[in-house]
């Protein structure tokens, strides 16, 4: 339950660092950079 909790604690604060990070993109490498960072955040909450 705990490592549940945790785990959509982490994916909500990678989501909001998503949305902050879209809407200050100016280019398409830092579009593909988020989208890289933010899959790697999720495979990495996977394991937590």
């Amino acid at each position: 339950m705990l490592k549940k909790i945790i785990r959509m604690i982490i994916c909500f604060i990678l989501l909001f660092i998503g949305v902050v990070s879209i809407s200050q993109a100016k280019d398409f490498l830092d579009l593909s950079k988020l989208v890289l960072s933010f899959a790697f955040g999720m495979w990495v909450s996977k394991w937590i």
